[in-house]
C-alpha cells in the first residue's frame, strides 16, 4: 500500500509569516482604533454643528416670512374694509335710496345704474325686491344657488344681504 503523505507539522519554535503580520496589525490596530473612532465622532460633530447653523439661519427666515404674511393680511384687510365702506357709501346715497323707494323693476334698474355711475370701478350691481319673488321664480342654476341662499338668509334674519366684493385686477 502506498503510504499517504501526512501534512508537515509546523515548527514549534518559529511563527508563520502570516501570524507575525497579524500580530503587528493587531498591535497597530489597538493604537489606531481610538484615533479612527475619534475622527468619526469629530466628523459627526461637525455635521451636527453644520445642521444647527442651517436651522439657526432659517429661523430668521421663518420669522421674516411670518412678519411679511401679517403685513399682507393687514393690507388686504384694509383694502377689503375700504371696498366695503365705499359700497355702503354708494348704496346709502340719496339717489340710490330714492330709486329703491319704488320696488318695481324700473326703480331697481335705476338704482343699479346709479351705483355703477357713482362708483366707476364697479363691475356689476344688482338690487332685488325685499320679498324676493323674482328669485323664487328664476332658474336657480343660472341665477346661482349661493346668491339665492344669501338673499333668502338675509330676508329671514331681517339684516341686509352681504355685499360681494371682487377685485378685477
Amino acid at each position: 500500500m502506498a503510504e499517504a503523505e501526512l501534512p508537515a507539522k509546523p515548527r514549534t519554535g518559529t511563527k508563520s509569516p502570516l501570524a507575525a503580520m497579524g500580530g503587528v496589525l493587531l498591535s497597530r490596530l489597538k493604537v489606531l482604533l481610538p484615533l479612527v473612532v475619534a475622527t468619526i465622532l469629530m466628523l459627526v460633530g461637525f455635521f451636527l454643528l453644520w445642521q444647527c447653523s442651517l436651522v439657526y439661519s432659517e429661523s430668521g427666515t421663518v420669522a421674516a416670512a411670518q412678519t411679511s404674511r401679517e403685513r399682507a393680511v393687514v393690507a388686504i384687510g384694509q383694502r377689503i374694509g375700504d371696498a366695503i365702506r365705499k359700497a355702503q357709501e354708494v348704496v346709502g346715497s340719496d339717489a340710490i335710496l330714492a330709486a329703491l323707494g319704488t320696488t318695481d323693476e324700473a326703480g331697481l334698474a335705476a338704482a343699479a345704474e346709479e351705483a355703477r355711475r357713482s362708483w366707476p370701478e364697479l363691475v356689476d350691481a344688482a338690487f332685488y325686491s325685499p320679498d324676493l319673488p323674482d328669485i323664487r321664480e328664476r332658474d336657480l342654476r343660472r341665477f346661482g344657488y349661493s346668491r339665492a341662499q344669501m338673499l333668502m338668509q338675509a330676508q329671514l334674519s331681517g339684516s341686509p344681504a352681504p355685499v360681494q366684493v371682487h377685485n378685477s385686477s
